[in-house]
Formats: C-alpha cells, sequence, structure tokens
C-alpha cells in the first residue's frame, strides 16, 4: 500500500507539472482535450518526460502498474516501444487505443512543429467549454438514444401484452355473457389481434438496433460499466487541427500531406488526396479544401484574405466552434422531432385503447344491471 501511494503522488506531482506549461498555442475552445483518464495519465507522463528530457519509458512502465487488465497491457506495449528506441508519436501511433485518432495527428503536427509541449497542454487542459452539451454525458447521443429507445421498447411491449392476453379475455368474457361490443371497440380488438405479432417483432427489432447503434455510438466498446467519450464530428476535428498547425506557423501544404499521410478516415483521407493533388496543380490551398467540401466557401475566402497566420489560425478556431454548434443543434433538433413525433403516436395509441377498453366495461357494466 505504501509503494502504492508513493507512485500515487509521484504520478500527481507529474500531472501538476503538465498543467503548468509556459507557452501555449492559443485556446482550441476544448477540441483537442483528453477527457480519457488513462489517456491523459498517459500524455502527463510523456509531457513530464518531454519536458525534464528524461526517458519516458520507465515512468510508462511505472505507469501501467496502476491499471490492469487491457490497459496495463496497452501501457507496457507503449513502454517497450519507448524503451526500444521508438520516437513518442511513432510509439503510440503502433500501440492500438494508446490515444484516439485526434490526439494522435496534433501530436504528429506538433512533433513537424516543434511545438510539442504546447499540444501536451492543450490536450491535458481542464478547461471544458460549456457551451457545448456534447461535453456532458448526459446529453450525449448514446445516453438521449438510449431513453428514447427505452420508451418505444417499453410501450411495443405494453400494447402486446394487451394484444396478446387482454383483448381476447374481453371478448370471451362478453360472449359468455352474451353481450356485443360496441363497434369501435371491435374495431380495436380486431387491430389488436392482427398487429400483436407485429408489435412483438418490433420489439424484437428496437432492441437488436439499440444494441447495435450504442455499440456503435461507443466504438464498438461492448463493456457498458465502461464510461465512453464521444469524438467531435471529423469536420469539427479538421478544423482544430489546422487551427492547431496555422498557429505554429507550418504551411498549409505541408499540414495537409502529413494530414493525408496519418489520417485513419478513408473518406477525409481521399478529399485531402484530392485537394492537395489540386494545389500541385496550382490552386490556393483554402480553395482546394472548400472545392473537396472540407470547408464552407465563406471560410476559405476569409482564410484566403487573412494577413498572417494568427488571423488564419482565430478564423479556423471559430470555425470550429461555428461547425460544433451547427452539429449539436441539427442533433437537438433531430431528437426533439422524433421524441415528439414519437410522443404523439404513443399518446394517440394510448388514448384510443383506453376509450375502447372503457367502453367495453361501460357496455358490461350496463349488461350486467
Amino acid at each position: 500500500m505504501t509503494n502504492r501511494n508513493d507512485r500515487y503522488s509521484a504520478f500527481k506531482s507529474l500531472n501538476l507539472d503538465a498543467e503548468s506549461s509556459a507557452t501555449a498555442l492559443g485556446s482550441d475552445s476544448g477540441f483537442l482535450r483528453v477527457k480519457d483518464p488513462r489517456q491523459r495519465a498517459l500524455l502527463r507522463v510523456l509531457a513530464f518526460a518531454h519536458r525534464h528530457r528524461v526517458a519516458a519509458a520507465p515512468l510508462v512502465e511505472r505507469l501501467a502498474c496502476e491499471y490492469q487488465g487491457p490497459e496495463a497491457t496497452t501501457l507496457r506495449q507503449v513502454a517497450y516501444l519507448l524503451a526500444s528506441g521508438v520516437p513518442t508519436v511513432s510509439a503510440l501511433e503502433q500501440t492500438r487505443g494508446a490515444i484516439d485518432e485526434t490526439t494522435l495527428l496534433a501530436l504528429r503536427l506538433a512533433e513537424e512543429t516543434g511545438t510539442l509541449a504546447e499540444t501536451y497542454e492543450l490536450c491535458l487542459s481542464d478547461d471544458s467549454d460549456a457551451r457545448f452539451q456534447a461535453d456532458d454525458p448526459s446529453y450525449s447521443p448514446t445516453t438521449q438514444l438510449l431513453q428514447r429507445a427505452t420508451g418505444i421498447f417499453i410501450a411495443c411491449l405494453v400494447l402486446t401484452f394487451l394484444s396478446l392476453f387482454i383483448a381476447p379475455t374481453f371478448s370471451v368474457m362478453l360472449d359468455e355473457f352474451g353481450l356485443q361490443l360496441p363497434r369501435f371497440s371491435l374495431l380495436m380488438l380486431g387491430l389488436f389481434k392482427n398487429l400483436a405479432s407485429v408489435l412483438l417483432l418490433l420489439s424484437l427489432v428496437i432492441i437488436v438496433w439499440v444494441m447495435v447503434f450504442t455499440l456503435k455510438l461507443r466504438n464498438w466498446q461492448w463493456q457498458p460499466w465502461k464510461p465512453v467519450y464521444p469524438r467531435r464530428p471529423a469536420a469539427v476535428r479538421l478544423r482544430a487541427l489546422l487551427a492547431l498547425a496555422v498557429g505554429a506557423g507550418r504551411p498549409v501544404a505541408a499540414v495537409l500531406e502529413t494530414l493525408t499521410r496519418y489520417q485513419a478516415s478513408s473518406a477525409i483521407r481521399n478529399r485531402l488526396v484530392a485537394a492537395t493533388q489540386s494545389m500541385k496543380n496550382g490552386d490556393e490551398p483554402w480553395s482546394a479544401l472548400a472545392r473537396q467540401k472540407l470547408l464552407r466557401p465563406r471560410e476559405a475566402q476569409a482564410l484566403t484574405l487573412a494577413p498572417d497566420g494568427s488571423t488564419q489560425q482565430w478564423l479556423l478556431q471559430q470555425a470550429a466552434v461555428s461547425r460544433a454548434h451547427w452539429h449539436e443543434s441539427v442533433r437537438a433538433v433531430s431528437l426533439q422531432s422524433i421524441s415528439l413525433v414519437l410522443l404523439v403516436l404513443l399518446a394517440v395509441g394510448v388514448g384510443l385503447t383506453a376509450i375502447s377498453f372503457f367502453m367495453v366495461l361501460c357496455e358490461l357494466i350496463v349488461g350486467l344491471s
């Protein structure tokens, strides 16, 4: 226990050192901020080793002692590669799951521009942007999707139960008393009888769909007890990375070559390749990105007219904020619209069901009186 406490104190001091960097590239509205605790711990260790010019492998190996299972294996693999002389960013790239794709691209750009210390600081920043509800787990797409799907599933189960058990019981009971059902109730019971199998099948489809879509949102991580940190949209991450590189003074053409070489998404990589080819043919860099729909035309025009790199960095940061707001608004409107439609459909279904059953009860009470 004493050794564990000593290691915790040591890594706590590393955290304080990592958060006290002297120079910064400027605010990025939290788009490059790493949220996963294990990834943050690894970046703190690497930032400390980079700043104090010490070997990172022993520190990462000690950090691995704080974890168990796959996380410890990942950290030990990073430590092994570092001890073998592999550069830091390459070791992270060769280790699956060490850090996320956006952070890896940011560190790759920082390595080429000599701003690793500043980029570590941005990734370890604790200042979250409260303007974006996506940073709150209660507003994450997974949480909202599960809330809507749970309501639909429960409603389907209730209606299926009514169709399979309650409706036939009422029909048999009234037949035994020699009573005739109201026309509206007959229509509803007929619908329940015909739609029972459909509702049951719909319930099963909803279960499968929720499981698959939730796994996709969780990056196919099936352990529900582990937290998931959803990534920003690709358009937001691209603008944030461009702002980081332009702020460091790197030419746009060189930035695009780096992003193309290490981009994991094939769709974005193909567009970057096309934009790079257009620049080689003489096109202006920002216009080439706009033609491939990686930037908006107005954004490209503003970046072309910007007098210096700092202005371009600010414009790209504001463009990233704008895109993040747009994606969040679209998601919120979509979810709210779906919720409203489902609420109306469920309300109509429950209301008609209640009316038909009350009419049956009234007919039964009148017949027995």
